[in-house]
């Protein structure tokens, strides 16, 4: 029985150490036909784009022998090549400037070569690496860059940082057009891509397989890919779990799979699965370390907007045009593109009427995740208090105890810093209601459209309906009224549940609920 790989990114330690390699070797010899190849490939953080980049390597380094039992074995010629590999991981950024991280590195690529390089200035000592390379084995070069944007990730909390860094890496990057006569392979693997004027803006050659189909698989594991390469382990699971190999499969389908990039096939988080499968339980591994706060800043921005391109009730159906999917750029960062080339967004549907994507919560993992995230950075609530309140407020609505789950709201409101408020108060409320709302699992729709007006929530549990107006800054208590009036709830008398009708009243100067109103749909009918 081989073991897992957890914690081993290069292909060679994988193979010799036993460890199971899922065979993408088929897919790279696509990679591999062309004469010349220059491709950049975007994918989520910890989705595989290491492991590929390194048997990349293995494979121009002509070491055949590591690929016996794989696809490519007796299909690829085999022939050693003077390989550039950069990993940004290993390049120091932080103590030194960009350049000189990268000149650092360079040169220690050429001390393995027995090169010794003389320029001074990084662009300068690429093109003599690729030159000297060149000359030395009388072959073309391969190129290989992984992670190439963690210098601008790492700094978007500090704008002016990361822009001197992009601009850096951009004078490096030129380096493989105006050298591609003498470059074999190239392929750059990063989280984003960035758009116009940006590091690729002159790289016309470069070839993106971001969304392309015939590579949609290259990273992340198919069903097939589990069920053929991890068998003893979903057993060991299976027995663990006290469910059949089919019960676990649908499992692990809800929590780690649904991640897509051609919308035909669907692949699996493989970080989050090897730890399910070595810790034989379902949890939230791939978010371990966090959201970036980055995207944290962006999503309270996006709150502040008069105008707003979407509400967060909507993350599980937002549009988004095919052209502007995957662009990044610096200066305006568009949350829903973030979101998407991070991998809390992918693809669930095409529109080519209106050549638009309609984007989603992958799986299970990705939303409880994002969603707990979310609602501790807008309340600034340690986890442990957050998970209490959250739990009282869901028996609060199981029970239809009001009293209790306007006390527990109103809890929630309290810890909530000052300067975190906002100015469109309704809108505020409604999404910190929503978020916790989603967390624990019970059912909301916010802005719910009826054939006279817009419903600002609605509550659903097994037994009860929740129709609910939120009203901030008003002394009229007609929240209920409204509801009455335009008949909010005749939708939902069909329902066989029993409907509460709610009015949940805001204070600016207090930050918090200051009045509710309850109503059972029995007193009007």
């Amino acid at each position: 029985m081989k073991t897992l790989s957890i914690g081993l990114q290069h292909f060679k330690d994988i193979v010799e150490n036993n460890k199971i390699y899922v065979d993408k070797t088929d897919i790279i010899l696509e990679l591999l036909k062309e004469e010349k190849s220059f491709y950049f490939l975007s994918r989520p953080r910890r989705f595989g784009k290491s492991l590929l980049i390194t048997t990349l390597y293995e494979i121009f380094k002509g070491n055949k022998e590591l690929f016996k039992g794989y696809f490519i074995y007796d299909k690829w010629r085999f022939e050693e090549y003077p390989i550039i590999y950069i990993s940004f991981l290993g390049v120091n950024y932080k103590e030194k400037t960009i350049s000189n991280g990268l000149i650092d590195k360079l040169k220690e690529i050429a001390k393995e070569y027995d090169i010794v390089l003389e320029k001074q200035y990084l662009k300068d000592v690429f093109i003599e690496l690729i030159n000297k390379l060149n000359e030395k084995y009388k072959k073309e070069v391969v190129i290989l860059i992984d992670e190439y944007d963690k210098p601008i990730i790492d700094y978007l909390n500090n704008i002016e940082q990361a822009k001197e860094n992009r601009d850096d890496l951009k004078s490096f990057y030129i380096v493989l057009k105006e050298m591609s006569n003498k470059i074999k392979f190239c392929l750059i693997t990063g989280v984003t891509k960035f758009s116009k004027v940006s590091i690729f803006s002159d790289l016309n050659h470069l070839t993106d397989l971001t969304i392309d189909d015939r590579y949609s698989t290259i990273c992340g594991y198919t069903k097939e890919e589990i069920v053929n390469n991890y068998d003893d382990w979903l057993e060991l699971f299976a027995k663990k779990e006290k469910v059949t190999k089919d019960e676990l499969l649908e499992e692990i389908k809800k929590w780690y799979n649904g991640y897509s990039w051609d919308l035909v096939n669907y692949v699996y988080n493989p970080f989050s699965l090897l730890n399910a499968f070595q810790k034989k339980s379902f949890e939230n591994y791939w978010f371990e370390t966090g959201t970036p706060t980055f995207l944290l800043d962006l999503i309270k921005t996006e709150l502040k907007q008069e105008v707003s391109l979407f509400d967060f009730q909507t993350l599980d159906n937002i549009s988004t045009n095919k052209n502007l999917l995957g662009k990044f750029d610096i200066e305006n960062l568009g949350l829903i593109d973030v979101l998407f080339q991070t991998g809390y967004l992918t693809l669930k549907n095409y529109d080519k009427k209106f050549n638009e994507y309609s984007l989603g919560f992958p799986n299970k993992e990705v939303k409880d995740s994002f969603m707990n995230n979310l609602i501790q950075y807008l309340t600034k609530t340690q986890a442990g208090i957050t998970s209490y309140l959250l739990k009282t407020i869901t028996i609060s609505l199981e029970k239809k105890d009001i009293t209790q789950l306007i006390q527990s709201l109103k809890s929630l409101f309290a810890s909530i810093p000052h300067n975190m408020f906002l100015e469109k108060e309704e809108r505020y409320y409604q999404t910190i209601i929503y978020t916790a709302l989603q967390i624990v699992g019970i059912n909301i729709d916010c802005e719910v459209e009826t054939n006279i007006g817009r419903v600002d929530a609605v509550i659903k549990t097994d037994n009860y309906i929740y129709i609910i107006e939120f009203k901030a800054n008003t002394k009229e208590r007609k929240a209920i009224e409204q509801i009455i009036d335009k008949k909010y709830y005749e939708k939902y008398l069909s329902q066989k549940k029993h409907i509460v009708l709610m009015g949940i009243y805001f204070d600016k100067s207090i930050r918090n609920i200051i009045d509710f109103e309850e109503m059972d749909i029995k007193q009007l009918i």
